[in-house]
């Protein structure tokens, strides 16, 4: 993944059914006010085939393009909501993340870290996921725990591994974008881009109760 460039970059946004809405604000919507001082930046979603995706509670979006017509990207950002537990059986789901993180840097928001530790992309490393849940059922973070063995999960704002990164649920998809947007273009262009979210004040504090983990890449 590269770091701090002013070269364009392209992002692809993966969506699939039962995404929930707000990652695709947390995503594309992120990226989408990010160009209004960041112009270089590209973005496109994309889904095992292009046309309608359903996502959680019957909203239905257009996903651009498909597996097999995915044009190049830098950066592979999966989404979550209560479909990533399809996904993780999705043999082609899996593959294309697998072949996609081969290629390029690959990213998750909230439960999209599930989907990578079940693509097997996650082994020997750190990673974090949503940590909340419906009350009585196991969060994401405890499952990833116990599902995943060879996975260090943890409670954090965002996991840097290098040329993976994992961010926590649900709208802190916005601050693992944010922290994307300052490792590629610099935090200050990161910290313009949350004033004009109007964000600021929620990042601040969130970054002052949750960690930051950035780990050295596994060789």
């Amino acid at each position: 993944m590269q770091r701090m460039t002013e070269q364009p970059t392209t992002f692809a946004i993966f969506v699939y059914d039962d995404v929930e809405p707000i990652d695709i604000g947390a995503t594309y919507g992120v990226l989408s006010i990010a160009r209004r001082i960041i112009p270089q930046i590209r973005m496109f979603t994309v889904a095992r085939q292009s046309g309608d995706v359903r996502l959680t509670n019957d909203l239905i979006m257009r996903a651009q393009h498909g597996f097999s017509d995915c044009p190049p990207f830098d950066i592979m950002i999966v989404t979550g909501g209560p479909g990533w537990q399809q996904q993780c059986r999705d043999s082609e789901a899996l593959a294309f993340l697998r072949n996609a993180a081969s290629r390029t840097g690959i990213a998750s928001v909230c439960t999209g870290g599930m989907i990578l530790a079940a693509a097997g992309l996650l082994d020997g490393r750190t990673a974090t996921t949503r940590r909340h849940g419906v009350s009585g059922e196991s969060t994401p973070l405890q499952r990833m725990k116990g599902d995943y063995s060879g996975v260090k999960a943890i409670e954090a704002l965002v996991v840097d591994n290098g040329s993976i990164v994992t961010g926590g649920g649900v709208s802190l998809g916005v601050d693992t974008m944010l922290y994307l947007l300052g490792r590629l273009y610099g935090e200050s262009k990161a910290s313009e881009v949350a004033r004009l979210l109007e964000y600021d004040r929620a990042r601040a504090a969130n970054m002052a109760g949750l960690a930051i983990h950035r780990i050295e890449p596994v060789q």
